[in-house]
């Protein structure tokens, strides 16, 4: 009855041919169900059928993974890119209640200030001193799958030559045998959490962190550019320094935040949950998750390139928890404490001192990074590597691949649930401004849990009453029949009848 009232409902979107949406697709025989596009598309939402086999295909994805291409691009469903809806009441019901990624051009060219304003000298005069929570990845990736035993080592200082070393003639090394009590204390876990663990040879790898002024970030960023591109470091780890799921008030101030306000089309019927600031340079990649919140996000500067799943892929994508591991960065333990820049890694800044302040690269991987907390919302597949055991599972996972290229100026709408992996390009400058607005969502479950279904939220039925308010009005005969519908949609309302699917497909 949902879909069928939502398939009533009018659409300024009629005239746009959309790609088919997994949770609007109705059929009057066999009720919901969950229809794939299968290849690429126009742009326009127009399917384009796949010519080569499976066989091929598999060949041909190889080869581009160990050319270092993105194998994630060579085929997927483009989102929809559509002008902004006229209101709220549009917006919510074409795409939130519908579950429908897409893609709004331009549409914060002239609703946020942030976009004529903001560039790095801007916010370096303005916002410098001010403190942010800043992300350290290790050659632009941030957080994601890395087999557990590389983290099976221990590393320490040990007194050597002066050779390779500083004043004091310290040096790093990493021994891979370890004793019984490291192993016990260090990479065994108790039962209770090894249990519930999606896979034991995975863990989520999570960035280094720093606390530093928003104008030294800024520096960080444009000195690691530099740095990262000098042809002498050859194979040498690269530090990408990144702000990420900061509050956009309390990093930048409210006069700032000012700058990139709440989109119109959130004005009315969805709560606000948060709203971030995400600030990077060079190209920057965040492997597949999900987040369990609408979202709209907004690039100010730059380019963000979102690779999307649909929620009902969560059994191929192993959805469960999963052990971390903290990256220690090595600047952080040369100058933990110090003025300006402070470790907030595990442990005292004079361990992390110890374990990392003379390793050959700039971050250290061992046993005292791993932790017994559990991610619950990353894959512990990576799609960029080949893996013989999983090769055709990562095979159909990358055939369900959305690409949502949002630009400067543009909004992008991701539905709760949705995976995604996302590519940050930067503009002119060499930077990547966004900001993004998080809200409860409508369609929510329990997580991590792969079989479990999403349903509507108990708060978004009174959405759905308001909603009902706006569209009663737009003939006599309509709105009587709509009211005869709604009312009998409301009855079993206490008991969350809504749910999407009576199975997963």
């Amino acid at each position: 009855r949902l879909h069928k009232k939502l398939a009533q409902l009018p659409s300024p979107y009629s005239s746009h041919t959309l790609p088919a949406s997994v949770y609007s697709t109705f059929d009057e025989k066999e009720g919901v169900k969950l229809v794939r596009s299968t290849g690429s598309t126009d742009g326009k939402g127009q399917e384009k059928q796949q010519q080569q086999s499976g066989e091929e295909r598999s060949k041909r994805v190889q080869a581009e993974d160990e050319k270092g291409e993105d194998s994630l691009a060579s085929s997927f469903v483009h989102c929809p890119r559509l002008p902004l809806p006229s209101s709220p009441e549009e917006f919510i019901t074409s795409f939130v209640l519908k579950g429908q990624p897409a893609v709004f051009e331009k549409a914060t060219i002239d609703a946020w200030p942030a976009l004529k304003k903001w560039n790095f000298e801007w916010l370096a005069a303005h916002a410098g001193e001010r403190q942010a929570h800043v992300k350290v990845g290790e050659n632009g990736v941030f957080e994601g799958p890395e087999d557990v035993k590389d983290w099976y080592k221990k590393c320490f200082v040990r007194v050597g030559s002066a050779e390779g070393g500083d004043e004091r003639g310290l040096q790093l090394h990493c021994r891979d045998t370890l004793t019984e009590k490291e192993r016990k204390d260090k990479v065994d876990l108790p039962s209770f959490v090894r249990d519930g663990l999606v896979r034991d040879d995975v863990i989520t790898v999570r960035a280094a962190t720093m606390e530093m002024r928003v104008g030294e970030l800024l520096d960080r960023i444009r000195s690691s550019r530099e740095e990262c591109a000098n042809p002498s470091r050859g194979n040498t780890s690269c530090p990408s320094f990144y702000l990420e799921y900061s509050s956009l008030e309390d990093t930048l101030g409210p006069s700032l935040a000012s700058d990139a306000p709440l989109p119109r089309i959130a004005e009315r019927g969805l709560t606000e949950a948060h709203r971030n600031i995400w600030i990077g340079g060079g190209v920057t990649r965040g492997k597949m998750h999900f987040d369990p919140f609408e979202n709209l996000m907004g690039v100010i500067s730059g380019q963000k390139d979102f690779y999307l799943v649909d929620p009902f892929s969560s059994d191929l994508l192993e959805e469960g928890h999963l052990r971390e591991g903290n990256l220690v960065y090595k600047e952080v333990a040369q100058r933990g404490g110090s003025k300006g820049t402070k470790s907030k890694q595990d442990g005292s800044a004079a361990d992390a001192h110890v374990r990392a302040s003379h390793y050959d690269g700039v971050f250290v991987r061992d046993i005292d990074g791993l932790a017994e907390a559990t991610s619950r919302v990353m894959t512990p597949l990576d799609l960029h590597q080949p893996d013989r055991v999983r090769f055709g599972q990562i095979e159909e996972v990358r055939k369900r691949v959305w690409k949502c290229e949002v630009k400067e100026g543009d909004l992008l709408f991701l539905p709760s649930f949705w995976w995604h992996e996302v590519v940050s390009t930067p503009g002119q400058e060499g930077a990547t401004l966004a900001v993004n607005y998080w809200f409860d969502p409508f369609y929510t479950k329990p997580f991590p849990c792969s079989s479990c279904r999403l349903r509507a939220n108990r708060d978004a039925l009174s959405l759905l009453d308001r909603i009902h308010e706006v569209e009663r009005g737009s003939t006599p005969a309509k709105q009587e029949h709509v009211q005869e519908e709604w009312e009998s949609m409301k009855g079993g309302r206490d008991e969350l009848i809504f749910s999407l699917f009576e199975e997963k497909r």
